[in-house]
């Protein structure tokens, strides 16, 4: 593939890409694409439907203007030029971009990726304008403003100075502000290790086959060009170097402008080359644009999550989220949105993905959600993206640009996602799926088993000690259609440390044990009919459950009522760090759902913690959802399959590895 898409390159670039130099030439910032600064313009603002108004709106802001995290180039660059200067050889203009290159190390001032005095007041004018557009959101509602934000200081420092500038315009507004290691695992997300590295092969590929001017350089800095040339042999890497130094001069908030050192071919190559690498990496690309979409999962899901709580109780005015360029990119492409989240091949993005705008520092977007005061009206919602409304992809708006949040919601929303697996039936009213995805930066290896609860009741099987086995030998025991592991236990003696209950057989484990009971905060309670609850409960103190005929205590309860159980999970290990993990949930449809996440096989099924076990739960669809046991216990098998998972007890990445256990769960 990468071949072939150089070639093309290689074919094309001279006789497509002058017809973007224009845009170049206008603002020759543009060039850094997502280093530039933020362009303001007086964006219209369609009439809502007649009797709506706004009152209550999302807004997710990256960061404004900021210094360069690196200064590699600035350095090696001075250094070359001071020593053409100190041999007598630096030419006038030479002796200008040395001068300006110390402008731009100095406003660096040793604070890389620091917010600049230009992002402050970015972030400043996008408060005021988002108030003045939207402003019944601000001052007809709650006033209660919900922030999150990023824990990395220069995003802290534009949430200050956005909420800071919304204060005094609407002095009464009560502000709640929270940040964290945990916020910023939702908030933040990026391409997975391997797409990287294919989108850098490509760029550096480009740098070697787009072929510009290499010798105007060195007759432009040097007296003497050969002697510049054998002080800078590489002529792309110093021009790169002095593209470098430009493209954060605006940023930094200096008036100079080194663009001027460099011919307009180079210019429009390090465009070209960004631009394509931005979006190959975080945008909707026909080659990773599944892939990278599920990445951006707990953001979306988190957006949807926030909407539909302030809608339900009016509680909140606005959910302010400040974060980075990526997840933002990959939210708008998420939806489509008309201009910047378009789908389209490698080699197609100079000509169709070439706004400036699209993806500048202080980048932000605005879900804005209207009502009317007609009883049963819906809930509109418009998408604004850097100041400009857009349309969303695969929808029609009810008008102009405002659709149905349940249109929304049914197209885009999480739950839509579980069509992405691949389904196939393993028996009547049973399905089974398995694939290996890019979640959270790493490979994820996920299989599951859905059923309808009507046509298959669940059972929990609690083998003594003695009769112990493993999840399939245990299900074929019981002539089950699919079976999981159940929940904790001592290894060594194979007794249970939760409480297991079942009408028939009375008490198996008396109560959970101290040692489990800090995760086992929940219950599987099975009626005779087959339906199921999962819910938080003490397992240290009860008996038995009224209407209930099987129990099996587990933990921790993930989701309830199609949200996390929790807002943040304790920091420890066995909810942080990267297990395998099993479940079982329901999606309030009338299915219940087996699902096991592999883990500990690098590049191949690499493991959850527990918050991404609840992420993964919400693809899924599921309302409700029990964490079982995990690591080495963790199987998932049907009769079809045999053993669908990848068990870890033989440090094998095949079916084989499945380890002994007194319970399981089980279909019939």
């Amino acid at each position: 593939m990468r071949k072939l898409i150089l070639a093309a390159i290689a074919l094309a670039w001279s006789t497509t890409l002058p017809a973007q130099m224009q845009m170049l030439r206008e603002d020759p910032d543009r060039s850094g694409v997502n280093t530039h600064v933020y362009e303001f313009k007086d964006d219209k603002v369609t009439p809502a439907p007649k009797g709506y108004s706004p009152f209550y709106l999302v807004h997710y802001g990256r960061h404004g203007s900021r210094t360069d995290s690196k200064t590699e180039d600035y350095t090696k660059l001075e250094s070359i030029l001071q020593k053409a200067k100190d041999g007598g050889y630096l030419s006038a203009s030479g002796d200008s971009l040395l001068a300006e290159t110390r402008q731009v190390m100095a406003a660096h001032g040793g604070n890389p990726g620091h917010l600049t005095r230009n992002g402050e007041l970015e972030e400043r004018e996008l408060a005021r304008r988002v108030f003045n557009k939207y402003k019944p959101v601000f001052t007809k509602g709650s006033g209660k403003i919900h922030v999150q934000s990023s824990n990395v200081p220069r995003v802290l420092v534009s949430m200050a100075c956005f909420t800071g500038e919304l204060s005094k315009m609407a002095p009464k507004l009560d502000f709640t502000i929270e940040t964290g290691e945990a916020i910023f695992a939702w908030i933040n997300n990026s391409a997975s290790k391997e797409h990287k590295e294919i989108a850098l092969a490509l760029r550096d590929s480009m740098i070697k086959v787009v072929k510009v001017d290499s010798t105007a350089i060195y007759e432009r800095l040097f007296t003497n060009p050969a002697k510049g040339k054998r002080l800078a042999p590489d002529a792309d890497k110093l021009q790169r170097r002095i593209w470098r130094v430009a493209k954060i001069a605006k940023s930094s908030g200096l008036e100079t402008s080194p663009y001027r050192f460099l011919p307009d071919d180079v210019i429009c190559k390090w465009w070209d080359i960004t631009n394509r690498n931005i979006y190959f990496c975080h945008g909707n690309s026909i080659e990773f644009g599944e892939e990278r979409m599920k990445r951006a999962v707990p953001l979306v899901e988190k957006v949807f999550g926030l909407a539909d709580d302030a809608i339900a109780s009016g509680s909140v005015a606005a959910d302010l989220l400040f974060g980075h360029d990526y997840p933002l990119l990959a939210m708008a492409s998420w939806f489509g949105l008309e201009g910047i989240g378009d789908r389209m091949s490698f080699d197609e993005i100079p000509q169709k993905w070439n706004d400036p705008t699209n993806i500048t520092l202080a980048s932000n977007m605005q879900i804005v959600f209207y009502k009317s005061k007609k009883k049963g009206s819906p809930v509109l919602v418009k998408f604004v993206y850097n100041g400009r409304e857009r349309k969303v992809r695969g929808l029609e708006p009810v008008g102009g640009v405002y659709y149905k949040w349940e249109d929304i919601k049914s197209t885009y929303g999480l739950s839509a996602q579980a069509s992405r697996w691949n389904w196939k039936e393993a028996s009547e009213g049973v399905e089974y799926c398995a694939a290996q995805v890019p979640l959270f930066g790493r490979t994820e290896y996920i299989t599951a088993v859905r059923y309808d609860m009507r046509k298959h009741k669940t059972h929990v099987l609690h083998a003594p000690a003695a009769q112990a086995d493993s999840t399939s030998a245990l299900a074929l025991r019981m002539g089950a259609v699919a079976a999981i592991n159940g929940s904790y236990f001592n290894v060594k003696t194979l007794e249970p440390v939760t409480y297991v209950w079942m009408q028939d057989s009375g008490v198996l484990g008396k109560t959970t044990a101290k040692e489990a009971s800090a995760r086992t905060d929940g219950v599987l309670a099975i009626k005779a009919d087959g339906e199921m609850a999962m819910f938080p409960s003490d397992s240290t103190k009860y008996g038995s459950i009224d209407g209930y005929t099987e129990i099996l205590a587990a933990g921790p309860v993930l989701l309830q009522d199609g949200k996390p159980a929790r807002d943040v999970w304790p920091d420890t290990g066995f909810y942080v760090l990267h297990h395998p993990r099993s479940l079982v949930g329901t999606d309030g449809e009338g299915r219940a759902y087996l699902i096991v996440i592999d883990g500990r096989f690098p590049g191949q099924g690499e493991g959850a913690s527990i918050d991404e076990t609840v992420q993964i739960s919400l693809m899924f669809g599921l309302k409700e959802a029990l964490n079982l046991d995990g690591g080495g216990s963790c199987a998932l098998w049907t009769e079809k399959t045999e053993v669908l998972s990848h068990p870890y007890d033989n440090h094998k990445f095949d079916h084989y590895g499945q380890r002994v256990v007194p319970n399981i769960l089980y279909i019939k």
